[in-house]
Formats: structure tokens, C-alpha cells, sequence
């Protein structure tokens, strides 16, 4: 019995660190994401909310959510400016009913998204798609001699050379996981955006 109860004493320990490690790690990651998005909110990037909660910092991004988040990025980057444009024709999911219909077109045509039957409105992003799509919008050329210590890509994969030159930039940081299927979140993709427009690093 006593062996059960030092057994279960030990669990609630190791949980209780493992849970404070977690805490203490979103604590300090939140002064980086609310300068990250006031930074954004500054260029236009994202909408401007007078309360920090607004910016839903766990939350993770939609497509839709991304193509309006790129459409101020791309004309921050770059001198070729994109105007809104509503196209129904390039996705049976997009029309003018919705109002991201005039982000997502100008950014078909610059090529930052591809043509394709629907353009998956609600789904949410993968850390590899948004790779995919901020390397088109930012014109970066894939580095496919650069190595990178991820343990978990696929290097065939169409993101690769891309997520070399982000991680080559300072962009996104080296580890030994990327997750590239894992959902990005408004915190993940916020730090990597500034970090293009400022060059900032932790």
C-alpha cells in the first residue's frame, strides 16, 4: 500500500513540474506574441484589436485566415502591390459572397496560392503550407544544399528546400523537430511573419 500511494505521490509531482514547465514557457512566450502582433497590427498585416486577448493566441489558422494575413504581407514585402480582386472562377468554394474572395484572387495570380477545385476555406494550416505559401509570397528561392537538424521531414517533399532557407534566415529555429503536419498557430506564425519584416531572433 505504501509503495502505491509513493507511486502515485511521484506521478502528481512529475505532473505538477511538467505542467508549471508548460506554464512558465507560455508565460514567457507571450511578451515575444503580443510585440509580434502590435508589430503586425502597425504594418497592416493583421487587424488591429484594442484588447491583446483579441489576438487569440493558441488559436490555430484557417486557410481564409491566411490568405488575408499574406495579402497585407506581400504588399509590406514587396514593391509589385496586390489590390483586392474577386475571381469565382478559380474555386467552387470562394465567391463573392464571401469577403475573402478578394484577398485569395490577387494571390492566385501572383501565384502564392494554386489553383485547385476548392480552396478549403475552414480547413486549418499545416507548419508545411505555411512554409509553402510565405516562401511564394516572399519570392524565396529554395536552398536544397542547406542541412537542417530536423529529424522528421521529408526531404522530397515540396516544402524542403523553403523551410532550408527560412531556418538558413533565422526565420523559423533549427531543432530536431519540425511537425510539418501539425497546425500552426496565430503565435507560431506571427513570430515567423516579424521576424521576415524585421529580422528579428530570440
Amino acid at each position: 500500500m505504501k509503495k502505491i500511494i509513493s507511486i502515485f505521490l511521484s506521478f502528481i509531482i512529475i505532473s505538477a513540474s511538467s505542467l508549471y514547465s508548460v506554464w512558465a514557457t507560455t508565460a514567457q512566450q507571450k511578451d515575444e506574441f503580443w510585440e509580434n502582433a502590435d508589430f503586425l497590427a502597425e504594418k497592416w498585416i493583421i487587424k488591429v484589436s484594442d484588447k491583446r486577448e483579441w489576438y487569440r493566441l493558441h488559436d490555430n489558422v484557417t486557410r481564409w485566415e491566411m490568405a488575408k494575413i499574406v495579402f497585407g504581407l506581400f504588399n509590406t514585402f514587396n514593391s509589385d502591390n496586390i489590390y483586392f480582386r474577386c475571381d469565382e472562377s478559380f474555386f467552387k468554394d470562394v465567391t463573392k459572397d464571401w469577403g475573402f474572395c478578394d484577398y485569395i484572387t490577387p494571390l492566385v495570380e501572383k501565384n502564392v496560392f494554386k489553383k485547385a477545385d476548392n480552396f478549403r476555406i475552414k480547413d486549418k494550416l499545416t507548419r508545411a503550407e505555411m512554409v509553402l505559401i510565405l516562401a511564394r509570397a516572399l519570392y524565396i528561392q529554395p536552398k536544397l544544399d542547406y542541412q537542417t537538424s530536423f529529424k522528421d521531414i521529408d526531404k522530397n517533399a515540396d516544402y524542403y528546400g523553403y523551410l532550408n532557407a527560412f531556418v538558413e534566415k533565422w526565420w523559423i529555429k533549427d531543432s530536431a523537430s519540425f511537425r510539418p503536419s501539425a497546425n500552426i498557430t496565430r503565435w507560431e506564425i506571427f513570430t515567423v511573419i516579424a521576424r521576415t519584416l524585421s529580422g528579428k531572433w530570440d
